[in-house]
């Protein structure tokens, strides 16, 4: 269950980053200052799921 869990809050965050991105196309303003906070954001998000995955059997996960 907790395996289950953990991919289905690191699909949903991956896709509230997608949808993040598709609406920075469209600001006028301070795109280029949000755009670098996006990416560290992004960064850290991957090194997260690159972390739980790597621990995966700790948190009762089939990898």
């Amino acid at each position: 269950m907790a395996g289950y869990q953990l991919m289905n809050t690191l699909d949903e965050v991956d896709a509230a980053m997608q949808a993040l991105l598709a609406a920075m196309q469209d600001m006028p303003i301070r795109r280029d200052g949000f755009r670098a906070d996006h990416r560290k954001l992004t960064r850290k998000t991957a090194l997260l799921a690159v972390e739980m995955a790597d621990n995966g059997p700790a948190f009762g996960l089939d990898y």
